[in-house]
């Protein structure tokens, strides 16, 4: 078993040259760089079951942000914005979206199109036992 875990560069078909780690270096998947301090934190009994993203919402004021809807295990979704300029997200809302025993499952943006060219954003929210929008 030991043997799996030495490293021979000899065995290894195909070792990343100096070529490949430079562009590999120079061109990242993720263009900015990540923060390790955490972006929103939350003290109390929940326990975070999912997240929805939403980027680049514009407000009334013409500002750029993210969204973050974080559903937990008692039933509520924080709402969380970012700003481009700010480091730190803030807390907008916590609500109930449904009883405290059940956890949210899932989370989704729902879009529903108007018939006057407009739409509107919604969340579809489902637990084991329900789907509400």
């Amino acid at each position: 078993m030991a043997g799996a875990f030495r490293n021979r560069r000899a065995n290894c078909p195909r070792a990343n040259d100096t070529y490949e780690h430079t562009y590999i270096r120079n061109n990242p998947l993720v263009p900015t760089k990540l923060s390790n301090s955490p972006l929103f934190v939350h003290y109390g009994n929940d326990r975070f079951t999912e997240i929805l993203v939403q980027e680049s919402v514009v407000d009334l004021a013409g500002r750029h942000s993210t969204v973050f809807f974080i559903a937990t295990d008692q039933g509520r979704i924080f709402k969380v914005i970012k700003n481009a300029v700010e480091a730190e997200a803030q807390h907008v809302s916590s609500v109930k979206a449904v009883e405290a025993s059940s956890p949210i499952v899932s989370l989704t943006a729902h879009i529903e199109r108007r018939p006057n060219q407009q739409t509107a954003r919604k969340l579809l929210i489902l637990t084991p036992t329900q789907v509400s929008l």
